[in-house]
């Protein structure tokens, strides 16, 4: 019969053992051995900033409070239904082609450079050319390209190709090179 009473023993130290830590843990444990090495930690004062924050407002969260995540009878918000849509500006809307077009513009000389094209037009109307560059408007009809001796122009959905008028000169090309300009520039240089 004592041979069977080992467990017994060993049962009641592991039970007085158990209650022993219970009993530390429940007082706090033991008391931390301060070395005098090290100094305690200086906890820095919290500024007024983090002591004014304060928690929000327990209704806001109401909804989400109310709809808890891992149910199984949670649905999604009813959906909110779309506004309709504005309506378009006058001025986007496209202008009705008119019964006659403006007047096509004369073409009366190109300036060629590496910085760019100007057209030289005249309308019908007009005594003297106007200098146009690429999208500009002039008579109503918007410039589209500019060529060595001719330009396109728009108008309406309506793209007309312009020739150089060579009536002036009596229909004869001008003998001076393309892309230079006769004269000092205005810089003066």
């Amino acid at each position: 019969m004592t041979r069977n009473m080992w467990f017994v023993d060993i049962g009641l130290a592991l039970v007085v053992l158990i209650l022993a830590l219970l009993l530390i843990d429940a007082l706090g444990g033991p008391a931390p051995a301060q070395s005098a090495a090290k100094p305690p930690i200086a906890v820095p004062a919290k500024s007024s900033a983090e002591r004014d924050v304060a928690m929000p407002d327990r209704t806001l969260f109401q909804e989400i409070n109310g709809r808890p995540v891992f149910l199984s009878s949670r649905r999604p918000p009813k959906p909110v239904p779309p506004k309709p849509p504005r309506p378009i500006s006058p001025t986007l809307v496209a202008k009705p082609r008119p019964a006659t077009l403006p007047p096509v513009p004369e073409l009366d000389g190109v300036i060629l450079s590496p910085e760019g094209a100007v057209a030289l037009l005249r309308v019908p109307s007009a005594e003297h050319s106007v200098a146009a560059v690429v999208a500009q408007i002039v008579g109503g009809w918007k410039l589209v390209a500019v060529g060595a001796d001719e330009v396109t122009l728009e108008a309406f959905s309506t793209v007309r190709t312009v020739k150089l008028n060579h009536a002036r000169d009596n229909g004869k090309p001008s003998s001076m090179p393309r892309g230079q300009l006769i004269g000092r520039p205005a810089n003066g240089r």
